[in-house]
């Protein structure tokens, strides 16, 4: 249970990144550079995010809290994704993506050492998130992509928002031994 949140993460937050660039030009007739820009705008602006929600989460006892609301409030983000057509919109959506999504991996990376008995085993929780993020990654982008080419482009919206409810169960019931005091 303590690995498979990123593994859920990572099918929602990389299958989301492969498929929302077609998305933006095919849907929305958003230029190809200027999409491409846009996911790496996001991505610069998750940056000063992350390093807030670090500040936070080191001041947080209920570390899960953070991760949960995240979650909640990512959810409703990747619906609008998936359904926006309007390409004013995607100057407000860009800025505030980063803002809700950034607090999840934020919260994994921070946490994933206290999910294990022994703080010298911290090493190996790294290697298994990473790994489950990876394999995440492996099994989400075919399942987006076969919805997108066979389904329509806004089913997409299903796989990605049972992969963020899944994690919110992983992570209800995650245990954490070494928290914040």
């Amino acid at each position: 249970m303590k690995k498979r949140g990123g593994l859920c993460f990572a099918i929602s937050y990389f299958g989301w990144c492969t498929w929302i660039v077609q998305y933006w030009t095919e849907v929305m007739h958003i230029d190809v550079e200027a999409a491409n820009n846009y996911l790496g705008y996001m991505c610069m602006i998750e940056i000063p995010v992350v390093l807030v929600v670090g500040e936070i989460l080191d001041k947080v006892k209920n570390r899960k809290s953070v991760a949960i609301i995240a979650s909640v409030v990512y959810i409703p983000v990747l619906l609008v994704s998936c359904f926006m057509e309007d390409p004013d919109l995607i100057v407000p959506f860009i800025i505030i993506y980063p803002i809700v999504e950034g607090k999840i991996p934020t919260f994994l990376w921070t946490v994933v050492g206290e999910t294990v008995r022994e703080p010298k085993n911290s090493g190996i929780a790294l290697a298994a998130l990473k790994m489950c993020m990876n394999l995440g990654t492996v099994i989400g982008l075919p399942i987006i992509g076969y919805i997108i080419e066979n389904i329509s482009r806004h089913m997409a919206a299903l796989p990605l928002c049972i992969s963020i409810l899944i994690f919110i169960f992983c992570i209800c019931r995650i245990k954490l031994y070494h928290q914040v005091q």
